[in-house]
């Protein structure tokens, strides 16, 4: 969030020492506060005076036109003007010929309609003042006559600093908090405010009540009544410029009070039009189920339990420290006003804009922290804002509602720790000099330890560490010492260095990372097909959810990955591999029991591997035809992830749960424990995720695998010796699964064995029913020796005899 701070503003809470704006925001930079940008405002005006109308006469040939007689400072001055909002007597700036106005216009002498007209007379926007061009804008009466305008206490020249604020600093989002920061780095005082309250004879108690039934969302609420107000008077020049210059547009001097002290304290108020509140009651409470509120903005908004509202015991007024609502809106005719000035935790205002989409200047304030103790003072000072500027009387005694605000709680601080890792001075006493300068009520307790209770405006100020920094932050952080840091020789640990060797064999294969959202909708498990009885139908639903689209946290990788699959197929891509590593998040309420009781209730997050493949396969570096992927490239995934992790055991069975085609689907097995599932997506669950029918998925436990990976060997040399191959086909009877001739094969070949792959698979005539022909090349290689004929023969038997014994597999013969 942006903060413009005006230096004649800032002025009036602290002295500046004639500082100059770029040397101040370095300065406050360097202290943490950093300054983004410095705008110089009214430097592009020239030759614009002071000047008092005598006289205003009609000009002879325009109905519309006056012409105006100025003094400028013992020089009079004729001047054709459009506006009449003056008066004879009235102070007006008046850009003299051969002046310069913003937007580079020149002003000279000319003649209009006949008349000569020196100069021009100006509104505030011709200026840049603020944004009203209804008329010529007026001085105050005591404004002396023939000064530069610039001199005059205007506002029109400035110098605004921009300041970019951390999330956690809602204290610099004033006036008044900044001036605290800026009296560090110049070691300066803080001016005195003023708290007199000019009351009447009317007692506030007579004219409204305020109670708080929300303690948890309201725990302090102060209010002041002022009867008697003219809500039309506009805001005086010097009120207006302000809030110009921070990015405000005035509005009326009830409404901007408000607005002024928001941005001059950091304390968020709000005005309610008294007469518009029934019975003059205020009554903090919860929303109820089905309320609403129609808000400043025009917009209705629907409500829940969680919101917390000012109301008049029925009627909702206002969403509690984000807007007020239209039906107790101040508007020209107000006379009778009740300012609310509270205290709203931070987390309960954040969760009703999120859930509400909206986002205001209070709202952003209470969501950072605002300082409690502010409520009252400022209160206060509204009050006697209003009834000063716009002809009010403020009613006796201030109305109070909550049981409070706690005080801060104690943070110890090991300073012999700190003033080694700073290396700054071993002597407490200079650690809680620095923490008292910035408000701490600071003790030195047991020789070493610094006890603190950070201030009241310091919400980010909670732990030791928070204090260590507010200490280097006071020194100056160009008197930390420079060191090179202490470190050890790094390493993976073992968990990390597996999941890079799978990210590294997966990318070897062509499959693309994705990372997606953990958050999913039951919309999404139903375009899967899961049965309602499916475990992964029990979510668990976010209590604060980024979005209501996506409230419940997932159980499964593949709507995210079939959305990114979806996305880049409908940008032109023709096929897509991706995968992503993640955790899902499975409750299992069966289990809940065996849970300590921290832990009940809350998911299992196991890490799981999500595979899809869909549309086109690239075309390959041996010129392979481009066409759709199929399921033999899916299990090559997990295959290749396999081999790439050094995992033995991995088997395969047949499966047929969705969101996977009954036929096309197999489990995949660590021994016997299974560990996932891979196949083609059911036709009806492609459609559903907009996907091409032939779409391919796997999903596996990855710790399982992890696990099975054996401890790093050394590599084996290479051998110089020239491999062996042939060609070996088997009869398969049905039944009989590939992944188990293939382990039959590979024991009964022994060490020899360097590779075996499946070239060939048949199914059909003249083989009997159900049977299949496998082929597959086999590669032999010693380590010590050049193998021969016999070496194969005796490799082949052996695998034959084994595929027969076991399997009931006939090796087939040229014959």
């Amino acid at each position: 969030m942006q903060m413009r701070v005006p230096l004649s503003w800032l002025a009036d809470h602290v002295d500046l020492g004639g500082v100059s704006a770029a040397a101040l925001a370095e300065r406050l930079t360097f202290a943490g506060v950093e300054v983004e940008t410095v705008h110089r405002v009214g430097e592009d005006i020239a030759g614009v005076l002071t000047a008092r109308v005598l006289e205003v006469a009609a000009h002879p040939d325009a109905d519309r036109l006056a012409v105006v007689r100025v003094d400028a400072g013992g020089e009079q001055r004729s001047v054709v003007c459009g506006a009449h909002n003056y008066a004879p007597g009235d102070v007006v700036p008046w850009a003299a010929p051969g002046a310069k106005l913003p937007g580079g216009v020149d002003v000279g002498r000319r003649q209009v309609r006949g008349v000569w007209s020196d100069g021009m007379l100006t509104s505030a926007r011709e200026l840049g003042i603020f944004d009203d061009h209804s008329g010529i804008l007026a001085l105050p009466p005591d404004t002396p006559v023939g000064v530069d305008l610039g001199e005059a206490e205007v506002g029109l020249r400035d110098a605004v600093l921009e300041l970019k604020t951390a999330p956690n600093r809602g204290d610099v989002l004033s006036m008044r908090g900044v001036a605290r920061e800026v009296a560090l780095v110049l070691g300066a005082e803080l001016k005195p405010l003023d708290l007199s309250v000019p009351e009447m004879g009317t007692r506030a108690a007579e004219l409204a009540s305020v109670a708080v039934q929300d303690e948890v969302g309201c725990p302090l609420y102060t209010a002041r009544v002022v009867e008697g107000l003219d809500a039309a008077r506009p805001a005086p020049l010097w009120m207006a410029r302000r809030l110009y210059l921070y990015g405000q547009r005035p509005l009326g001097a009830v409404v901007d009070v408000t607005n002024y002290l928001l941005l001059d304290q950091g304390q968020p108020l709000h005005a309610f039009d008294l007469d518009r509140v029934p019975g003059q009651r205020i009554l903090v409470r919860r929303a109820r189920g089905g309320e609403t509120l129609r808000t400043l903005d025009g917009q209705l908004r629907h409500l829940g339990p969680e919101d917390t509202l000012i109301t008049s015991g029925e009627r909702a007024l206002a969403l509690a420290g984000i807007m007020g609502g239209e039906e107790s809106e101040v508007t020209p005719a107000t006379t009778r006003v009740l300012i609310e000035s509270a205290h709203f935790p931070p987390a309960t205002v954040r969760r009703t804009m999120r859930r509400l989409g909206m986002s205001t200047e209070g709202g952003q304030r209470w969501a950072r922290g605002v300082d409690p103790d502010g409520a009252a003072p400022v209160c206060d000072q509204a009050a006697r804002l209003m009834a000063g500027l716009a002809g009010g009387r403020v009613a006796a005694g201030r109305l109070r509602a909550g049981p409070g605000v706690p005080e801060r709680p104690l943070i110890r601080l090991d300073w012999a720790r700190s003033a080694h890792r700073l290396g700054a001075p071993a002597d407490p006493g200079f650690a809680a000099e620095h923490l008292r300068s910035v408000g701490c009520r600071v003790t030195v307790a047991d020789g070493w330890t610094v006890e603190a209770v950070p201030p009241s405006w310091r919400f980010d100020v909670e732990l030791w560490a928070d204090l260590e920094e507010e200490v280097a932050r006071r020194w100056g952080y160009q008197h930390l010492p420079t060191t090179l840091p202490k470190a050890t020789g790094g390493r993976l640990e073992p968990e990390q260095r597996l999941r890079r060797q799978a990210r590294q064999a997966l990318a070897g294969m062509g499959v693309t990372e994705v990372q997606t959202y953990p958050f999913l909708a039951q919309a999404a498990l139903d375009r899967l097909g899961l049965d309602p009885a499916d475990p992964r139908r029990r979510t668990l639903r976010l209590a604060n959810p980024l979005s209501e689209e996506t409230p419940e946290l997932r159980t499964t990788l593949l709507p995210g990955l079939a959305d990114a699959a979806r996305r880049n197929l409908a940008r032109g891509l023709p096929g897509v591999a991706i995968y992503e590593l993640g955790a899902v998040f499975l409750v299992d309420p069966e289990d809940d029991w065996r849970r300590s009781e921290r832990d009940r209730g809350l998911p299992d997050e196991p890490l799981v591997l999500g595979v899809l493949l869909a549309g086109l396969r690239p075309q390959g570096r041996y010129d392979d035809p481009v066409g759709p992927y199929d399921l033999a490239d899916c299990k090559g995934v997990v295959e290749g992830l396999v081999a790439g992790l050094g995992v033995e055991g991995v088997g395969y069975r047949a499966e047929g749960p969705l969101p996977f085609h009954p036929g096309r689907c197999a489990g995949v097995f660590l021994g016997d424990a299974p560990v996932g599932l891979l196949g083609q997506l059911h036709p009806r669950v492609a459609a559903a995720l907009e996907l091409p029918p032939a779409s391919f998925a796997a999903e596996l436990h990855l710790a399982p695998l992890l696990d099975a990976v054996p401890p790093m060997r050394p590599a084996r040399t290479p051998s110089p010796y020239p491999e062996l191959s042939f060609d070996v086909a088997f009869l398969v009877p049905p039944g009989v699964a590939a992944s188990d001739l293939v382990a039959v094969l590979r024991e009964a070949a022994g060490d020899l064995l360097a590779r075996l792959t499946l070239f060939d698979a048949y199914q059909g005539d003249p083989l009997p029913p159900g049977h299949r022909n496998l082929a597959y090349r086999v590669a032999l290689q010693a380590p010590d020796r050049s193998l021969t004929g016999a070496d194969g023969s005796r490799a082949r038997d052996r695998m034959a005899a084994a595929a027969a014994e076991r399997l009931g597999a006939t090796l087939r013969t040229a014959d």
